[in-house]
Formats: C-alpha cells, sequence, structure tokens
C-alpha cells in the first residue's frame, strides 16, 4: 500500500503545497472565474496535482469546483463524497489571515467526538483527504468574516 495513502487513510488526510504561477493571482485578483476554471482544469489535466493524486491512488477521473464562502454563511454537512477514492482542497486565498471560519473538518465516519479541524491554508497550501471509500467524513465550517476561496475536487 502507498505510504501516503496509508497516512491519509489512518488520518484523515495530508497537507501540501503547489507553486502557483503569477498567472493564479492575477486571476484571483480580477476574480476572473473563467480563467481560474480553466488554470485548475489544466492542473488536474497535466499539472503538479493530477501528478500527485495519481502518485497515491490509480485515477480516472478528477472532478472539481471553485467555491467562494464568504459572510453569511452556515456550518456545512458532515459529508463523505460518497464512493470517490479521495478528495483535495487548494486554496486560492492571497491573505487567508482575513479569514474566520470556514475550517475543514475531518472526521472518521460517523463519529460524534474525533473531529480534527484543520487550518486555513496559505495561497497555494493544500490538503488531500480521505472520503467515505476510506471511512471519513469532513465539512467545511461557516465563514464568519473575510472571504474562503478554494479550488476543490474528488477523485474517482
Amino acid at each position: 500500500m502507498n505510504q501516503d495513502f496509508s497516512h491519509i487513510s489512518k488520518n484523515g488526510y495530508i497537507k501540501e503545497k503547489l507553486n502557483l504561477e503569477n498567472c493564479w493571482i492575477e486571476a484571483v485578483e480580477a476574480q476572473n472565474w473563467q480563467t481560474l476554471d480553466q488554470l485548475c482544469f489544466q492542473m488536474l489535466k497535466n499539472g503538479d496535482l493530477r501528478k500527485r493524486l495519481s502518485k497515491i491512488v490509480n485515477i480516472s477521473q478528477v472532478e472539481h469546483i471553485l467555491s467562494l464562502r464568504e459572510e453569511p454563511d452556515e456550518e456545512g454537512i458532515w459529508h463523505d463524497d460518497g464512493s470517490r477514492k479521495l478528495a483535495f482542497s487548494v486554496s486560492l486565498n492571497l491573505v487567508p489571515q482575513s479569514i474566520t471560519g470556514g475550517q475543514l473538518e475531518m472526521r472518521p465516519m460517523n463519529s460524534k467526538e474525533n473531529i480534527t479541524t484543520l487550518e486555513n491554508l496559505e495561497f497555494g497550501e493544500y490538503y488531500i483527504f480521505a472520503t467515505g471509500q476510506n471511512h471519513w467524513q469532513h465539512r467545511t465550517k461557516a465563514v464568519r468574516s473575510g472571504k474562503r476561496l478554494v479550488f476543490a475536487g474528488w477523485c474517482t
């Protein structure tokens, strides 16, 4: 079994960093969602994130979204992403210190007590995390102030 996959299955996640080019920053600053979406698509087609995910599990398809959350916001619901092998969340926040709330939370499937709250990340940092296939659930806490922008996705 892949060592990273074993760690993710046991602990729920790993944290890493991508070196995103200036075009990412420019697109975020301009709120150019179409360009950001294309950059995400390219990153998952043949970029560093696709290569990294492929080293952890065999993947046939990767889906993605851009998620912008700001107040007023609600707590996300606990969910497990169904039959997907892995999920990921890449921070596109240029000033993460301006965000209150919005953290990703993880827990073993249906546990009410063993909750891990993951910190908001710097620009380009990301979590790869376990899904229901490995008996983990996650949710995003409500954003209380600021804006939280992530490029998130799932692998099958």
